[in-house]
């Protein structure tokens, strides 16, 4: 059966698109005469070929100097942001964290009059993880990669040097812009608090280490009490996994000598530990005290309500596009952004 010219024609443009998806911009790609001989085809179907990716921004041409990959500034602006989103350890509008970061993100974006394209991805797909087509071909003008997306993710999208802006996280070898909260501050001001409150026996509940925000968290906690000059009590520290919290507070309740205070390293943490202390009878905050981090919707509904330091979840999707935005339209003087945090003080923390 014959081939028809529209088919060699996408065939064709298959071929180049794959070829180049690893170039970096303005590198000169095969010629006309080349890319006919090696797939067999006329050099009238490669020219209407590339004439469509010149059309599409993907190729520019250059008389008498050949083809060559499109660099940022040369590709026209579609007016859309990919945005992908961390699923680990449940989808993004099941997130009281960062569901809120994304609502802020689309109502800024409809503001400036641009599209928003929701990707998930799971953190653990790294080296698995296929590039999403309207990335790797790039039809959006920028990305925004939200939350805790592994490091191998996060290159390979680097890579295509697209703009690009994080949030909620940071890679301090990969030089991407970011938008992300004062962890380690507002870790030592959670510890700060409670030393205020007279505790001197407080113990720390966190995620993962390997993850940025619980490695900047723990590292508050470790900070303040140094400064403090209070002596760390290892059996007081314990990391499970991001859906932590119930277990290692009933290891609390088992030790010969308690805490009198627990910091959790967010409020969803900061809830299982209220949970499994009132499961053991341990009261809150009579017998210990909890505080959270993050200022989720269920903290100021818990019994008692969750003292906890508050992110500004608008503020950081909001900055986060308009970040994007000035890379995007090649402003100068972008800076990536650290948010501060702010104590809610509620009824889970008492003075002793």
């Amino acid at each position: 059966m014959k081939i028809s010219i529209k088919t060699k024609c996408d065939q064709v443009k298959a071929f180049i698109l794959n070829l180049i998806k690893d170039y970096p911009p303005n590198s000169r790609i095969m010629s006309e005469p080349e890319l006919a001989q090696k797939l067999g085809v006329s050099r009238v179907t490669v020219a209407k070929a590339l004439s469509e990716l010149v059309a599409e921004g993907v190729v520019c041409r250059e008389q008498g100097r050949g083809t060559f990959t499109a660099s940022p500034s040369s590709m026209p602006k579609t007016n859309q942001i990919g945005c992908l989103v961390s699923s680990y350890p449940y989808p993004i509008m099941g997130n009281p964290f960062y569901s809120k970061i994304y609502n802020a993100i689309e109502e800024e974006a409809r503001e400036l009059g641009l599209d928003v394209i929701l990707q998930s991805v799971h953190e653990r797909s790294g080296v698995d993880f296929v590039m999403p087509s309207l990335i790797d071909r790039k039809q959006v003008d920028g990305i925004l990669l939200v939350g805790e997306i592994s490091k191998d993710i996060v290159q390979k999208i680097d890579n295509l040097k697209l703009k690009c802006v994080i949030i909620d996280n940071y890679y301090d070898d990969i030089s991407l812009k970011y938008v992300k909260t004062g962890n380690i501050k507002g870790a030592k001001s959670a510890v700060d608090y409670l030393l205020r409150l007279g505790h001197k026996k407080i113990a720390f509940i966190g995620g993962p280490i390997e993850r940025n925000s619980f490695s900047d968290r723990y590292l508050g906690y470790t900070d303040a009490l140094k400064q403090a000059g209070i002596k760390r009590q290892k059996y007081f520290e314990i990391i499970g996994d991001v859906n932590c919290g119930y277990n290692e507070a009933l290891i609390i309740t088992k030790l010969k000598e308690r805490p009198t205070a627990i910091f959790a390293a967010n409020d969803a943490i900061g809830l299982n530990v209220m949970k499994a202390l009132k499961d053991e009878g341990v009261a809150v905050p009579d017998d210990i005290s909890v505080i959270g981090f993050d200022d989720i919707e269920p903290s100021s509904e818990a019994d008692p309500a969750l003292t906890t330091l508050a992110v500004d979840k608008e503020k950081m999707g909001k900055m986060s596009i308009d970040i994007l935005k000035s890379l995007i339209d090649e402003d100068k003087d972008v800076e990536s952004c650290e948010l501060g945090v702010r104590l809610v003080e509620r009824k889970s923390c008492r003075k002793i």
